[in-house]
């Protein structure tokens, strides 16, 4: 898998993450000011639904691709917080107090972001060349 492929997985998630951290802070305040488009929005479930099964996948895919190209764990650290952080809010959803759940939420997208910002950054760092098998830190550009 050439390193752009492998990239792609840290670049959605934080196109994901940042989708999220939107969800979080505009919902709120559209269906304050607007009680009618609480109607129109469909179900908050939903979402959770949705993000959570796209979230989980492509971090982990992505974090794991990236501590093998470049063998360093605190992208996955952070990643494995952010997950766990957004696993209990999305398991609890419902049960827990509003402002638990919006915090909780957007400190995992941020989370979870931070991580994969990370990960792009040591894989163009630290990589492989042709047949090389040990990693090596480039002084050059990659595209």
């Amino acid at each position: 898998m050439t390193k752009k492929n492998k990239s792609i997985f840290d670049r959605l998630a934080i196109w994901i993450s940042a989708i999220c951290i939107v969800h979080c802070l505009t919902v709120p305040i559209i269906i304050a000011f607007l009680p009618i488009a609480s109607f129109g929005l469909g179900s908050e479930e939903h979402f959770h639904e949705i993000i959570f099964w796209f979230v989980f996948p492509i971090t982990t895919i992505g974090l794991v691709l990236g501590v093998r190209e470049h063998s360093r764990f605190y992208p996955m650290c952070l990643g494995i917080v952010g997950l766990a952080i957004l696993s209990y809010i999305y398991y609890q959803h419902g049960e827990i107090v509003f402002v638990i759940d919006f915090f909780g939420s957007v400190i995992a997208s941020l989370l979870l972001a931070y991580a994969h910002w990370t990960n792009l950054q040591l894989v163009s760092k630290y990589h492989v060349h042709g047949e090389i098998e040990s990693h090596v830190c480039c002084d050059h550009k990659h595209d």
